[in-house]
């Protein structure tokens, strides 16, 4: 009787550890898969971002060559900046280097 409970016993083991195998290696294997899963949405979003950058800088590219054929000429862009800086500020707030004494 000790013996047939024993194999009993031991079946019963047999099998669970067999179970716990199964069950870890596929809980490990979906975990894989979701990682892989991850990064392929990784990677679809980073290819969608540099189709984005490269059809921005070929728009870029070919309104440049647009202007270029209507004659358009590239503006320096510090005096059309400062320009623009002494619209934005009131005629009060400016400080003059050639007036130092003046507020």
């Amino acid at each position: 009787m000790d013996r047939l409970v024993s194999a009993c016993l031991l079946l019963v083991a047999s099998v669970a550890v067999i179970y716990l195998s199964i069950s870890s290696n596929a809980g490990t294997a979906g975990r894989e898969s979701q990682i892989l899963q991850t990064k392929i949405e990784d990677d679809q979003r980073n290819i969608a971002d540099k189709k984005f950058d490269f059809g921005l800088s070929d728009l870029i590219c070919s309104m440049n060559k647009r202007a270029a054929a209507l004659g358009f000429q590239p503006v320096d862009r510090a005096p059309s900046l400062t320009w623009l800086f002494l619209a934005i500020l009131p005629a009060a707030r400016l400080t003059w280097p050639l007036n130092p004494g003046r507020s």
